[in-house]
């Protein structure tokens, strides 16, 4: 099974959930590698249960409401339709190696023991938004194990890889049920409501970031008032929805920098109408124009 690409904006269905297919039919299943000090991962969420370990550097992870910062041999487990990103602290290269797999691999068939005694217990426990893997317990250490394992046999498929990793993730979830992890416990009402509408206002700058958005139009999307709105954003993902527009088209800017689109081409399908507007948000964020940056790169 080859690497996956990582991309969260192009598979996403009208509500903004991703809809990537995981692998194959018969495999669901996707392992990435990302290198998320040069892109982080913005703000998603999908059916399938996600397990990522920080291989260098440090890794910031919002998950819902709760802030969750990971080390080098450090790992979570993410369940299914929460909202999360991954970005890296500031100054480190961060790198992570994560799988995400429909829980019917683990599962089976719905009236399967597999499914009805530990993965949908698991999925449908809403106090558990992550569960942190901690490398300083033993059964932290071998769920760390387990998954890098699994990892490494989906990117080499060695004979009868398949049923290893689906025994591997299958050992890692009933771990996860056994023993005492962090995790969230405690998601008010008003939390899971805001993901919610979150969802909705984040579908639509997912999709339409390359036109004019107000935050009239952001705030529609959710049947809420403007200042709602900004009270969602604000308390969640601790930024305006106008900031987080811009700090994504900026994203979406340099995910293209290493095509051979011309930059004013990049900057005008990102959103960005004024040149050098575009020009001194980019160096503002990243350090350098973009011609600086693509001259550097390419080098």
């Amino acid at each position: 099974m080859a690497l996956s690409v990582c991309d969260t904006v192009s598979v996403l269905d009208h509500t903004g959930k991703e809809i990537v297919q995981r692998g194959t039919p018969l495999f669901p299943a996707s392992c990435y590698l990302d290198q998320v000090s040069r892109l982080p991962v913005p703000w998603h969420w999908h059916d399938e249960l996600e397990i990522f370990a920080v291989i260098s550097g440090s890794a910031e992870t919002v998950i819902g409401t709760s802030k969750v910062v990971l080390h080098k041999g450090e790992g979570i487990f993410i369940n299914s339709e929460m909202l999360h990103n991954v970005t890296a602290l500031p100054g480190e290269e961060c790198i992570l190696k994560s799988i995400c797999w429909h829980a019917h691999l683990t599962g089976g068939r719905d009236d399967s023991i597999f499914w009805q005694k530990y993965t949908k217990p698991l999925m449908d426990d809403k106090t558990i938004a992550y569960i942190k893997i901690d490398a300083l317990t033993e059964h932290g250490l071998n769920e760390k194990s387990m998954f890098l394992n699994a990892w490494q046999q989906c990117v080499d498929e060695p004979a009868g890889y398949e049923v290893e990793v689906r025994y591997l993730l299958s050992k890692i979830v009933l771990s996860l049920m056994e023993h005492e992890h962090p995790h969230t416990t405690q998601r008010t009402e008003k939390a899971m409501r805001d993901e919610e509408r979150l969802k909705k206002m984040l579908s639509l700058i997912h999709m339409h970031y390359g036109e004019n958005l107000t935050i009239g139009q952001i705030a529609g999307m959710a049947s809420i008032s403007v200042s709602e709105a900004n009270r969602c954003f604000k308390s969640t993902l601790r930024t305006s929805p106008i900031q987080y527009v811009k700090k994504f088209r900026l994203e979406k800017a340099l995910a293209l920098m290493d095509t051979g689109l011309a930059i004013s081409e990049i900057g005008s399908r990102c959103g960005f109408d004024d040149m050098s507007y575009f020009g001194k948000e980019f160096k503002m964020r990243y350090g350098f124009s973009p011609s600086e940056w693509r001259k550097r790169n390419q080098k």
